[in-house]
């Protein structure tokens, strides 16, 4: 045992230095490193597979698996190691997972098509508490008994998720773990699900790991190892606060990288606050997500109008719904790369019903150090198509109050994306300067050559650039902040199309986003003008910043110029709007 513990001193050492150095997710590693070394102890990765949960955990399993080196010592920076399980980077690695609820599903099929190819080795899914509040992971669940006889679920039970745990799966836990041998209390996954369960177990003390996971190894039956871990265990502060430590720039402050630094998100908190205390209608939910949604200060204003539902998507929209049903003006605070698992539920529970429910989604654009299951590039393809659906991105910190406070008067569905992180305080200046009106675009910088209709603060900013520079070489731009996804002021765009060449810039996939929107309105307008369209491919990797990524995938200021620059030698080819594709 003194070895292991020794090893397990090392890893938070190691993990520790990494993240001062490099940033990344801290808490969560830490509060893992005796289980996960336990699990490859006993375990023989990779003939047996490993399934983690979000794998925002797997830091340590990367240690052991190989992956050591200098790679990891770049991870989730250019020319290093995912943050998360990849199955294209190691064998180690049978399933790639970067969202919450996914192991328990994805363990079990790996675990029949074992059984059905009369296969060897054992199948482990290591799966968080916070997970069980995702409904995904509740279907597994009661599917797990009837399905296979050999699994194991290993419960990694801290008591939150990023935030702390909430609901009644949280409560039962709780119970569990303060059961003592001499009371046995009712037991969801034996007496509901049918499992095996073995636990508490202490996840730092390998005299109680081992053995346990040696039984669960021997087991008959699917079996549930119910593992107390600490997050934060070994930092002090990260500890106190695992919240603040979960995903961190450096280690070491209280785990923002952005003091002192107006961003989207406390932005959005603070005018939801103002907006509030005049209404008393409005309420706010969220998924697990209140602290990084920048939801913090509604909780502590009006803990009676705040609803964390857990990670639990799809509920939070539809839950949303029957506020809005009920009378109330729900406010629905999601990550942009989180809300792929509810599109059913803003479709047909909000949209089709036209009820009030305004989605506000923060980390739309790049994640670039988390990569491509973080990436919020595909919510305009997925909900603007939607009926009754008024979709937009503010270009400013500045804009955002007035369109939350806009959204919040509609009649009907509305959605609203931006960016993570620090926006400073750019207002565009407009010509002429007007009132923020609904589905209305506004002319940043005129011109008659070509124009370019930027949707967001990075792009805005861009293409104001990409005039001046457009300017010197006698080529008059103008610049429009488009503002709305949809409706698209049809009135501006028809005014834009006599420039001749039209180009749609975006932090989304080419595929169903802004760009393709705009170019179905300018056919459906008969509008004579080339097309061009500045978008993201897929996949779009990682990186330590947005630039690198930018210049990867010639989206830097330079690139799309010469794009432009190219494009301009289309001028008058055309009998109607026509996509050019520049390479």
């Amino acid at each position: 045992m003194g070895d292991l513990e020794e090893l397990a001193r090392t890893f938070r050492r190691r993990i520790i230095a990494h993240v001062e150095q490099n940033g990344g997710h801290l808490a969560s590693n830490l509060g893992v490193v005796e289980l996960t070394i336990a699990l490859h102890r006993i375990f023989d990765f990779p003939e047996d597979r490993l399934v983690f949960d979000v794998s925002h955990q797997c830091y340590v399993h990367k240690l052991l698996s190989g992956r050591g080196g200098e790679c990891f010592d770049r991870m989730r920076r250019t020319g290093g190691y995912s943050g998360y399980c990849d199955a294209q980077e190691s064998p180690f690695d049978p399933f790639t997972a970067g969202h919450g609820g996914t192991a328990l599903s994805s363990a079990l099929g790996l675990a029949v098509a074992r059984d059905l190819r009369k296969d060897g080795g054992h199948v482990v899914a290591l799966i968080g508490d916070g997970s069980l509040s995702c409904g995904l992971t509740m279907e597994a669940l009661q599917h797990v008994a009837g399905a296979t006889e050999r699994l194991i679920v290993v419960l990694n039970d801290n008591g939150h998720s990023i935030d702390r745990g909430v609901g009644a799966v949280a409560e039962h836990l709780l119970e569990l773990a303060g059961a003592k041998n001499s009371r046995r209390p009712p037991c969801l996954f034996r007496d509901i699900h049918g499992l095996e369960y073995i636990g508490p177990v202490d996840g730092h003390d390998f005299s109680s790991l081992l053995p346990s996971l040696t039984r669960a190894k021997l087991s008959p039956k699917p079996v549930l190892v119910h593992v107390c871990t600490e997050k934060g265990r070994g930092h002090l502060r990260a500890q106190a606060t695992p919240a603040n430590f979960h995903g961190v720039t450096v280690a070491g402050n209280d785990g923002s990288s952005f003091q002192g630094k107006d961003t989207y998100s406390e932005v959005f908190g603070r005018c939801l606050c103002a907006l509030a205390e005049k209404d008393p209608r409005i309420v706010a939910v969220t998924a697990a997500m209140g602290q990084g949604t920048g939801l913090q200060p509604f909780l502590e204003k009006f803990p009676d109008r705040f609803f964390d539902v857990g990670i639990a998507e799809g509920h939070a929209l539809t839950f949303a719904a029957g506020l809005a049903r009920g009378g109330l003006r729900p406010v629905c605070a999601i990550y942009s790369p989180f809300i792929h698992r509810a599109v059913d539920n803003f479709f047909h529970d909000i949209c089709l019903q036209n009820l009030p429910v305004v989605l506000c989604m923060d980390r739309a654009g790049l994640s670039c150090s988390d990569g491509d299951t973080h990436h919020g590039l595909f919510d305009i393809a997925l909900l603007a198509g939607f009926p009754n659906v008024t979709f937009a991105q503010p270009a400013s910190l500045d804009e955002l109050g007035p369109l939350l406070s806009a959204a919040l008067r509609v009649p009907g569905p509305f959605a609203m994306r931006y960016p993570r992180g620090v926006a400073g305080n750019f207002v565009p200046a407009e010509n002429p300067p007007h009132p923020l009106e609904m589905g209305r675009a506004t002319v940043l910088r005129r011109g008659s050559d070509l124009t370019i209709w930027a949707l967001g603060q990075r792009r805005l900013e861009q293409a104001l650039e990409l005039a001046k520079i457009l300017e010197k070489q006698k080529i008059s731009t103008e610049v429009v902040n488009a503002r709305f996804i949809c409706p698209i002021d049809r009135v501006q765009l028809e005014r834009s199309g006599r420039c001749g060449l039209v180009v749609a810039m975006e932090d989304h996939v080419a595929a169903g986003g802004f760009g393709s929107l705009l170019r179905m309105e300018l056919h459906a307008l008969d509008v004579r003008a080339e097309f061009l369209s500045i978008s993201w491919p897929m996949p779009v990797g990682f990186a330590e910043d947005n630039g690198t990524l930018e210049l990867r995938h010639g989206q830097s200021t330079e690139q799309v110029l010469e794009k432009i620059l190219r494009a301009h030698g289309h001028f008058g080819r055309s009998a109607g709007p026509t996509e050019i594709s520049i390479p």
